[in-house]
């Protein structure tokens, strides 16, 4: 006897496959078929026939009974078309209880297409377990962060959130001050380059340390701005001091050096003339000797005259060009403490960034520890379209489909403040 295939049998087997599977809603009907879908053909009959195989990575999909073709873009309801276009009429032969092989043609009625496994959907961000999740028709955004372990953000978690966000907004105001000081500090070198007298504040209004702070600081550096430049024009003041104490020293030489000269050529007349008598036998041999020795110490004397003077010369040409090169080197000096003062200032600013985002995450775990899901949860959808991946904004009814990937970001509710003013 031959069981001839009905349509109630494939009516029974589709049962079935929707109370395991789960029947496909209308958003899923247009939905396209991708690589990864895994697709079950049920032929009804005598002896039902079933295969499953999935959407290649090139799109093409391999059913034995109905051949290979490509099946990537098309809707299901277009490939249940297509494998019955296949299929009806076609016969097969099923073996009868006799134990005989007899012909068996099928009908459009004893085909049945469903989709066995969807492309899983991804969960990723703020999650307990973010990753791959298998995806069932109706599957929404809540669904999905509910199989992921809800909202959580204690895989970010160290020690104590009270303790860490306690210590991290003591460093947040420490850098601060740090980062204004250091501020004040480039601005009073930026102000000496340019001759000014007085400090800029530019840069200051983005300091959460308060008017009456930062004033201080201003004043601060508008003193250690005064003094540099007192302690500039005492050098040159000495140096002016010392180049006329030398140049009195220098005029005094010389005034003694003409004199000496002058008394040198008289003691040389003195013992020429004495040598010339003492041949003449006029005068005597001590007398000579007297003349030719105050000669000598002339000669010595101006000699000391013209090494002091030398001296003096030198010294004062050193004060003139520490005079001249004082300016110089005190903007080559400004110059370099300008260029580490940037440094610093772009070092605190990353600190500061970077402390920043520790004390938003310590607020979120806090915030999390006391009502137990942190700050409103930021969702968004990321669906692969025809352009490409496109991000929708999403609620958590949102419904979702095959391949989809589900971005969870939880938010700090109170913003990040400003640190206290101390008191001054």
């Amino acid at each position: 006897m031959i069981l001839r295939p009905t349509p109630l049998l494939v009516l029974l087997h589709c049962l079935v496959m929707a109370t395991t599977l789960g029947w496909p809603s209308a958003a899923y009907a247009e939905t396209k078929l991708e690589a990864g879908d895994v697709i079950e053909l049920v032929i009804a009959g005598a002896q039902p026939i079933t295969q499953r195989a999935a959407i290649g990575r090139d799109g093409e999909l391999n059913l034995a009974s109905a051949g290979s073709f490509n099946a990537a873009g098309l809707t299901l309801a277009e490939l249940r078309s297509r494998v019955q276009e296949r299929l009806v009429s076609r016969v097969f032969y099923t073996r009868s209880i006799d134990g005989r092989d007899r012909p068996t043609s099928i009908e459009a009625g004893d085909i049945a297409v469903r989709v066995a496994e969807y492309r899983p959907v991804y969960v990723n961000g703020d999650v307990s377990k973010p990753g791959e999740q298998p995806f069932r028709p109706g599957l929404t955004v809540r669904q999905a962060i509910a199989v992921a372990g809800g909202l959580d953000v204690a895989r970010f978690r160290v020690k104590d959130p009270f303790l860490d966000a306690a210590e991290f907004r003591s460093e947040y105001e420490a850098l601060w001050t740090e980062y204004a000081n250091a501020l004040a500090e480039k601005l009073r070198i930026d102000a000496d380059l340019q001759g000014k007298r007085d400090i800029a504040t530019a840069g200051f209004e983005e300091t959460p340390l308060g008017p009456k702070v930062t004033q201080g600081m201003i004043e601060m550096a508008g003193r250690r701005l005064a003094t540099s430049r007192a302690n500039l024009d005492q050098d040159k003041q000495h140096l002016r001091r010392l180049i006329g104490q030398l140049d009195e020293q220098i005029t005094l030489l010389r005034e003694q050096q003409e004199q000496e000269r002058e008394g040198l050529k008289a003691d040389r007349e003195e013992a020429e003339g004495t040598q010339a008598l003492l041949k003449r036998g006029i005068t005597s041999a001590t007398r000579t000797t007297e003349a030719r020795r105050a000669f000598l110490l002339s000669s010595t004397r101006l000699l000391q005259t013209g090494a002091q003077l030398s001296e003096m010369s030198k010294q004062r040409e050193e004060a003139r060009r520490k005079l001249d090169k004082l300016d110089e080197q005190y903007r080559a000096d400004l110059l370099r403490e300008l260029q580490e003062a940037d440094v610093r200032v772009l070092t605190l600013r990353a600190k500061i960034r970077g402390v920043s985002e520790k004390l938003l995450y310590a607020g979120v775990m806090k915030s999390q520890l006391v009502r137990g899901s942190g700050g409103k949860p930021q969702l968004a959808v990321f669906r692969k379209t025809e352009t490409g991946r496109t991000r929708i904004e999403a609620t958590e009814d949102t419904e979702l489909i095959p391949s989809d990937v589900v971005e969870v970001t939880l938010a700090l509710e109170t913003p990040l403040g400003p640190p206290a003013e101390p008191s001054r």
